[in-house]
């Protein structure tokens, strides 16, 4: 049964961006903290890496940045969080939250504030802003394509574009090297119907469940703009202003970077940035439910994100179309392989079977349900392989 492009969506994580520079979770703060990164900011922006940097080394030297920032974020909505962290203990943020769970709520609050009292409001939305520019800056800067490596890496996305430039693309990513490539091989360039903004779309249909880098959003009346520049992101003293308000109340209103943190009140978040945002999901949550097939590239499944497992999760099981799904990594991974197919609601061994063929450079399974078979492959290649750039 031949697929065709309009029939095809693809996910994307962080791992699709790896191959141009970008650093992956577990190695975002050391990349962030690298001389590669911090000879090129200004005497400001070094004083805000600072900050970030202080408070990770005093309080979780053994949290990547997702955990960093939302242990924060859950220590603001719930002021007892930070009370588990113990300098004789592991502090990983699991651990921590294990901790305080086990306390009852008085000892929980008890032990936040007399052992830890810098871990307030006052001092961690500082902490929590620095942290959002960190990211930015750090993505800015490492995904400059300024070696013949990352050049090479970027043609993946060129043949990406090329391939499926009448398909729809999920990304969790901030950077723009996705818009970047469709601009590259169209000859219209990438505009708000291609994001999901509004009601009617074109294809390709660009969805950025997390905002973008090149997305900017006023905090008064909710109007984004995208910024169509090579850059990755304006710096914060460059912002511009919001026109809209600037016209209707005379009022000078910054814009904001368009982006949802990884935080615990991520719903909140999204519901917050407005109409628009709100359009992105929608668009995401109707192609997973019709779509035909779907290819996870880079994406890791990670289970501390809750909201975005349990919204794929849903919406893939409720897909009645849905005829295969490939999911692309580099390295055979068994662990990952349960989190996919607990993805598509498959826990019974029973339900499907694995076809295995040495030849192949992929795993099979073939699930059987109620008048469909769905096709699974596990594909151990990097997204540059699977576009077939050698890096």
């Amino acid at each position: 049964m031949r697929i065709y492009p309009k029939e095809t969506l693809i996910i994307l994580g962080a791992g699709a961006s790896k191959d141009c520079g970008a650093p992956l979770i577990d190695n975002f703060l050391p990349t962030a903290f690298s001389d590669d990164v911090i000879d090129k900011l200004s005497g400001e922006d070094e004083d805000k890496f600072n900050n970030v940097k202080k408070f990770w080394n005093k309080v979780l030297p053994e949290s990547n940045i997702e955990e960093l920032i939302g242990l924060i974020s859950l220590q603001l909505k719930f002021p007892s969080t930070m009370g588990g962290f113990d300098p004789n203990k592991s502090n990983k943020a699991s651990d921590i939250v294990d901790r305080v769970m086990k306390l009852d709520v008085g000892h929980q609050r008890d032990y936040c504030y007399i052992e830890n009292p810098e871990f307030n409001k006052e001092n961690l939305e500082p902490i929590l802003n620095d942290s959002n520019f960190l990211i930015s800056k750090t993505l800015s800067i490492v995904l400059e394509l300024d070696s013949e490596k990352k050049e090479k890496a970027f043609k993946a996305y060129i043949n990406l574009a090329k391939r499926y430039k009448e398909s729809i693309v999920i990304t969790f990513n901030w950077d723009v090297l996705v818009e970047n490539a469709f601009n590259n091989v169209l000859n219209d360039k990438i505009n708000v119907k291609n994001l999901g903004f509004e009601n009617d779309f074109k294809y390709p249909l660009i969805l950025k469940l997390h905002g973008s880098l090149s997305w900017l959003i006023c905090p008064k009346c909710k109007t984004p703009i995208v910024v169509e520049e090579k850059v990755h992101h304006y710096p914060i003293e460059d912002l511009p202003f919001c026109q809209r308000c600037l016209k209707e109340d005379t009022k000078k209103i910054q814009m904001i970077h368009f982006k949802v943190l990884p935080i615990i009140d991520k719903l909140n978040e999204i519901k917050d940035n407005g109409f628009y945002f709100a359009q992105v999901w929608k668009h995401a949550r109707q192609h997973l439910k019709k779509t035909k097939r779907i290819i996870v590239i880079g994406y890791s499944i990670n289970p501390a994100d809750l909201h975005v497992k349990l919204f794929l999760k849903k919406n893939i099981i409720d897909n009645k179309y849905l005829r295969e799904i490939w999911f692309v990594k580099p390295k055979k991974d068994k662990l990952f392989e349960e989190r996919a197919l607990d993805l598509l609601g498959v826990k019974d061994a029973k339900k499907y079977r694995t076809i295995t063929d040495m030849t192949l450079k992929y795993k099979l399974i073939e699930i059987r349900e109620p008048n469909k078979i769905i096709d699974v492959k596990f594909i151990n290649k990097s997204f540059s392989e699977f576009f077939n750039v050698a890096i």
